[in-house]
C-alpha cells in the first residue's frame, strides 16, 4: 500500500513541474533510419510550407492534426506561450514548427515595426533577486552569430559597427550559427550573441521513456543523411533536434521553408563555455522563455560561465524582428558608449545629445523600458502577445555589470594632487590590467574601488591636466576633462613715502566643470563637489616690501622730522601644505561655485620679517637733537583682515574674467603722527585667466 501511495505521489508532482501535462505512455518501437527521418521531416516541411498562407491559429491546428496522422510521428501538440507546433519521432527526438519570428515585410527596411498600444506598467528587466556580475568581462573574445537566412534581418553586421565606434578592444569574430560554430564557444569569450529562430517542446513519454519539454535553437545546418550521421551521438542524447522555418527570400515575397538541427540545453551543458562575467545574448523568440524549460537553458547557459559568473539576455515570447534588432544595437551602443549613427544601419535607434557616456546593464534596461524599447507586442488577429526583453544573472546584488569602465565626473583634492575619478569600473583588475592616464600620462592610482578611483598626480607639466582616461584590458573609458587655470592676484598696500608691500600669488586650480549625466538619457547637470578643493600645490606667492618714509609736523614753534627706514625684503612663500603651521608659506581656502571660484581665505602664514630704523630729528628755539634710532620687526600685511572673500568669475567660454578689489587701510611704515594716521588705498586685482583644457562639448556625459 505504501508504495502504490509513494508513486501516486510521485506522478503528482511531475506532472505539476513540466511545461505540459502528464505524460502518456507509448511502447517501444523499432529504430528509424536515416533515409525515413529525412523523408519524414521532407514531408512536414511541405506541409508546413504549404499551411503558411493561412492564419496562425488555423494552419497549426491543420498541422497538428496532420502530424498525429503519420506512422513515424508519436505524439504532437502546441507548445504552451511560443504557439509554435512540436511534435517527437517514435523514438524521442524533437520536430518543432516556428512560425514566430515575425519578419518585416519587403520593402519595409527602413524604420522599426509600428507595435500596438498596451496599458499598464510594464517589467523593466527580470533578474534573480541575488543578481549581477562583478565587473568587465575577464576575456576579450566576441562571438557574433547568424542563424537566419535572406528573409531576415542580420544584426550581427550593425553590432560589429557599433564595436568599431566604441573604444573597447574586444577580438570581434561573425559567423553562421553552424553546429560546428556553436561547439567553439568557449570560456575564453566575453561575448556570445545569437540571432536565430527559437522554439519549444513539451514533455512526453515517448518509446518508454520519458522526454523532457525543450527549449530550442535553430543552426544553420540543414537536416540531410550526411548531417544524420556526423550529429549522431548529439541527436540521440537529445542535444540536437529538427527544427522547421522560414529562412530564405530569394525574391520579394518569396521565403523558403527549410528543415534545419536546433540545439538544446543539453547542447550547451555538453559543448559550450563561457568566460568569467561573460555576457550571453540571444535575439530569438522565447530566448528568455519564463517555462521551465526555459529557467533550464538559462541556468545551464550561467552554470557554464567562468565561476558562474554571466549575464543573460533575451525575449520571453515571440517578438517582431525589426524589435529585436533595435533592441540590440541599443544594448550594445549604450553599454559600450559607442554613440554610434543610427546604431549602425537601418532600424535606427535614439541617439542622444550630447554623446552619453557608457552604462552598467541595470541602467541600460531600465532606459529601453522608459524608451519602450523593451517590448515587443506582435498582433495575430485581434490578440496582442507582449514579450519582454529581460536579463538574468546569478551574481552579488551590489555590483553591476559594464562592457567598458565609464567616467562620471572628477574630482580634485588639491592640497595632496589627489584626483578622485567618479564612475563605474568594477572591482580592481590589478596593476597589470589598468592604467589612468591624463593628458596621455600614466598616473600613479592610489586606491580603487568599483564606483572610485583615486589617484596621485603631479601639480604641473604633463599629466597634470588635460584628458582622463581609465583603461581596463585595453578598454578604454570615456574621456573625462580636468580643466586648469593660471593667473596671478596682485595685492598691493601703499603707505607714507616710498614705503609698499606687494604680493604676486601665482594662483592655479584644476576643476572639472563638465556636465554630466546621473543616469541614461538624463539633462546632464554640473558636477556639485563632496571634497575640499582649495588651490594646487604649486600656488605661491612672491614678496616684497621696505622702502624710506618721512613725516613732518610743527607743534608750536618746533619742527620734527619723523623717519621709517625700511630695508627691502622679498621672498617667496611656497602654498601651505597643512603639515607645518610654524614655516612661511600662503594660505589660500577656494570653495566652488557654479559659475567660478570663492576664494575665502587668501593670508600669509609666519612671513619673513625685516628691520624697521624708526627715529625723528628735531628743532626747536632752545634746543634741537635727534632721538634714538629704536629697530622694530614686522611681518608682511596679509590681505585677509580686508579681502576674506573673492570672486574669480567664469564668462561663457570658462575664462576667468578680470577683476579688481580696493579697500581703504592705514599707514602700515611705523611713523609716528601728531594726529589721526592717513589712510591709503589697498588693491587685489587680476587679469583675465584663460583655461587650459577648456570642456570639451563633444565629449560623452
Amino acid at each position: 500500500m505504501k508504495n502504490v501511495f509513494y508513486l501516486l505521489l510521485c506522478a503528482i508532482l511531475l506532472s505539476s513541474c513540466h511545461d505540459d501535462d502528464q505524460a502518456t505512455p507509448n511502447d517501444p518501437v523499432d529504430p528509424i533510419t536515416d533515409e525515413v527521418r529525412i523523408e519524414t521531416l521532407e514531408s512536414c516541411r511541405a506541409k508546413y510550407e504549404s499551411l503558411l498562407a493561412t492564419d496562425e491559429a488555423t494552419a497549426s491546428q491543420q498541422l497538428l492534426d496532420w502530424l498525429k496522422t503519420q506512422p513515424n510521428i508519436a505524439d504532437a501538440g502546441i507548445a504552451e506561450e511560443e504557439k509554435n507546433v512540436w511534435a517527437y519521432f517514435r523514438d524521442g527526438r524533437s520536430i518543432m514548427f516556428v512560425n514566430n519570428l515575425k519578419r518585416v515585410p519587403h520593402g519595409q527596411q527602413g524604420g522599426r515595426q509600428e507595435q500596438a498600444e498596451t496599458a499598464g506598467a510594464l517589467p523593466v528587466y527580470g533578474t534573480d533577486p541575488a543578481a549581477r556580475p562583478q565587473e568587465l568581462p575577464k576575456q576579450k573574445k566576441v562571438t557574433l552569430l547568424n542563424g537566419m537566412g535572406t528573409g531576415f534581418i542580420d544584426p550581427t553586421a550593425a553590432i560589429k559597427q557599433i564595436f568599431a565606434k566604441s573604444k573597447s578592444d574586444y577580438d570581434i569574430h561573425s559567423d553562421i550559427a553552424s553546429v560546428e560554430n556553436l561547439k567553439k564557444i568557449g570560456n575564453d569569450h566575453a561575448i556570445f550573441y545569437l540571432s536565430t529562430h527559437g522554439g519549444a517542446t513539451d514533455l512526453r513519454q515517448v518509446g518508454g521513456k520519458q522526454i523532457p519539454a525543450t527549449l530550442g535553437f535553430w543552426t544553420t545546418d540543414k537536416c540531410t543523411p550526411a548531417n544524420e550521421a556526423a550529429f549522431k551521438d548529439d541527436l540521440d542524447n537529445l542535444r540536437l533536434g529538427y527544427m522547421v522555418a522560414a529562412n530564405d527570400e530569394p525574391s520579394p515575397g518569396n521565403v523558403t521553408v527549410e528543415k534545419h538541427y536546433a540545439f538544446t540545453a543539453a547542447f550547451v551543458k555538453e559543448h559550450m563555455s563561457f568566460g568569467e562575467n561573460a555576457l550571453i545574448y540571444f535575439t530569438a523568440c522565447n530566448g528568455f522563455r519564463e517555462m521551465p524549460s526555459g529557467v533550464e537553458f538559462r541556468e545551464t547557459v550561467i552554470s557554464k560561465a567562468a565561476n558562474k559568473h554571466a549575464a543573460y539576455l533575451g525575449w520571453t515570447k515571440p517578438i517582431y524582428e525589426s524589435d529585436g534588432y533595435v533592441a540590440a544595437k541599443f544594448v550594445f551602443d549604450r553599454l559600450l558608449g559607442a554613440n554610434a549613427p543610427g546604431g549602425g544601419s537601418s532600424f535606427p535607434i535614439p541617439q542622444e545629445d550630447p554623446f552619453q557616456r557608457p552604462f552598467d546593464i541595470d541602467a541600460v534596461m531600465k532606459d529601453m523600458a522608459t524608451k519602450g524599447l523593451n517590448v515587443s507586442d506582435v498582433k495575430e488577429g485581434n490578440v496582442v502577445e507582449q514579450s519582454v526583453f529581460k536579463c538574468y544573472n546569478k551574481i552579488s546584488p551590489d555590483t553591476r555589470f559594464v562592457l567598458t569602465p565609464s567616467i562620471a565626473y572628477l574630482e580634485m583634492y588639491e592640497y595632496f594632487d589627489w584626483l578622485y575619478i567618479r564612475g563605474i569600473f568594477g572591482d580592481d583588475p590589478g596593476a597589470s590590467e589598468r592604467t589612468v592616464t591624463i593628458d596621455g600620462v600614466k598616473v600613479e592610482v592610489v586606491d580603487w574601488s568599483r564606483d572610485q578611483i583615486q589617484c596621485k598626480i603631479p601639480s604641473s607639466g604633463k599629466g597634470s591636466a588635460g584628458d582622463v582616461v581609465v583603461t581596463i584590458r585595453d578598454h578604454e573609458s570615456n574621456p573625462r576633462r580636468l580643466t586648469e587655470w593660471r593667473g596671478t592676484l596682485k595685492y598691493t598696500r601703499p603707505s607714507a613715502g616710498a614705503y609698499k608691500e606687494e604680493t604676486n600669488i601665482a594662483f592655479h586650480v584644476r576643476r572639472d566643470v563638465g556636465y554630466y549625466r546621473k543616469t541614461p538619457a538624463a539633462n546632464p547637470v554640473k558636477v556639485e563637489p563632496t571634497i575640499y578643493p582649495g588651490p594646487a600645490r604649486d600656488t605661491k606667492a612672491t614678496y616684497k616690501f621696505g622702502g624710506d618714509a618721512k613725516y613732518v609736523a610743527n607743534p608750536g614753534n618746533c619742527t620734527y622730522t619723523y623717519y621709517a627706514a625700511w630695508g627691502n625684503s622679498q621672498g617667496t612663500l611656497p602654498m601651505f601644505d597643512g603639515q607645518r603651521p610654524t614655516e612661511p608659506s600662503i594660505l589660500v581656502i577656494s570653495t566652488e561655485k557654479d559659475d567660478g571660484f570663492e576664494l575665502r581665505a587668501l593670508s600669509f602664514l609666519n612671513p619673513k620679517t625685516t628691520l624697521n630704523s624708526v627715529y625723528n630729528d628735531w628743532v626747536c628755539p632752545d634746543d634741537s637733537g635727534t632721538s634714538d634710532r629704536e629697530e622694530v620687526a614686522m611681518g608682511l600685511e596679509s590681505p585677509t583682515e580686508k579681502f576674506q572673500l573673492v570672486n574669480l568669475v567664469f564668462d561663457a567660454t570658462f575664462n576667468i574674467q578680470p577683476g579688481k578689489i580696493q579697500d581703504k587701510g592705514d599707514d602700515r611704515s611705523l611713523i609716528e603722527y601728531d594726529g589721526d594716521r592717513p589712510d591709503f588705498t589697498i588693491t587685489l586685482e587680476w587679469s583675465t585667466m584663460a583655461p587650459n583644457f577648456p570642456p570639451d562639448p563633444d565629449q560623452p556625459q
